[in-house]
């Protein structure tokens, strides 16, 4: 925001608040502006190629917007304007202009082949468009990038209602007891002038205890149980939905071959010759995942009993292969599990 233009509660007051320590007079846009500056010729010099995405709050058409000289200086290209011209549609709701921006230094603007802007909350549930540019990352890191797998998913999303409104009742709760609010409106109540390193330390407890609040309340609300009982029927109905799923990603996504991970586990699984070679449409495919995400979930339901009979069918066999009771064998299988989740747990 604008120098004088913000709330008390707002985060530029916040912010403001923060660099009294550096400036009688804080002013947070150009705060920002320097960082960056600093931080991009930093990096720039290190060899590394930049591309930056800000929700600025400022239109960089107008030759005197402070934006649009810091990037000129760091030669930092406004990349939709690179294909589209200045012409972009506002970003936020609210608003008037284009006001969020993706920048590349000259070697990803080089090779950035799109760029484009979607429409108001398609996707992203916020009162801002969405930005995305596509690049030829083999041209501007000079090789492939890693291949991203298992990437976790988010633990909390605006699209679960019920996640997202248990999140704000137990955020408001816990600052209602830690008595936040007053202590915050006590502190605005000072005057620039009389603002001292005791309200400061004050301010930054204050913060801390918010993110303690927001994050304990995050863990809370996304909480499951962890797992279900491990069975051989449990492994080969998730392997199943997996197969699936990547057949339908196989089919949807061209620039991405997932056939490798396919016939691996058409081969574990024993997938009959005829689904493996037929040509299955979108539908069909979506049919066999909605199929697979049943199953799956009325084995998850009686995963206790398959865990049984599973656990006292491997028994049986260690017991006769190596001259042992059944009940020594369970409490070896037991163990070993045991020793494999503590490895996993360490190895993150």
């Amino acid at each position: 925001q604008d120098k004088g233009l913000s709330g008390d509660s707002t985060a530029h007051a916040q912010q403001s608040a923060l660099l009294l320590d550096t400036s009688p007079t804080p002013d947070p846009r150009h705060q920002i502006l320097e960082d960056l500056k600093s931080f991009i010729t930093h990096r720039r010099h290190k060899g590394e190629a930049i591309i930056l995405m800000i929700d600025a709050n400022e239109d960089c058409i107008s030759l005197n917007s402070k934006l649009r000289r810091t990037m000129d200086h760091l030669q930092m290209t406004n990349l939709h304007h690179l294909l589209h011209g200045e012409g972009c549609p506002k970003t936020y709701i609210r608003g008037s202009q284009q006001i969020d921006h993706i920048y590349g230094c000259p070697r990803v603007a080089q090779h950035t082949i799109n760029a484009g802007i979607l429409p108001f909350k398609h996707g992203i549930d916020t009162d801002h468009r969405g930005l995305y540019v596509d690049v030829e990352v083999n041209n501007i890191f000079r090789s492939s990038t890693m291949e991203l797998k298992n990437i976790p998913p988010r633990k909390l999303s605006s699209q679960n209602k019920k996640h997202a409104e248990a999140l704000r009742d137990t955020v408001r709760k816990g600052c209602i007891n830690q008595q936040l609010r007053d202590k915050l409106l006590t502190l605005s109540k000072i005057p620039t002038h009389r603002w001292n390193p005791s309200h400061q330390k004050m301010l930054d407890k204050i913060d801390s205890k918010f993110t303690a609040i927001v994050l304990s309340a995050e863990t809370k609300v996304t909480h499951k149980p962890y797992g279900y009982p491990i069975s051989e029927k449990l492994i080969q109905a998730g392997q199943l939905l997996r197969y699936w799923k990547m057949r339908l990603s196989n089919s949807l996504i061209t620039s991405v071959n997932l056939q490798t991970n396919i016939h691996h586990l058409e081969e574990e699984l024993d997938i009959s010759r005829n689904i493996r070679n037929s040509i299955l449409s979108i539908q069909q495919i979506k049919s066999s995942i909605s199929q697979s995400k049943s199953k799956l979930k009325s084995i998850q339901k009686e995963a206790s009993k398959f865990r049984d009979e599973w656990l006292r069918e491997k028994a049986i066999n260690a017991a006769h292969e190596n001259n042992i009771s059944v009940a020594q064998a369970v409490t070896n299988i037991a163990a070993c599990e045991s020793s494999r989740r503590i490895y996993r747990h360490i190895s993150r």
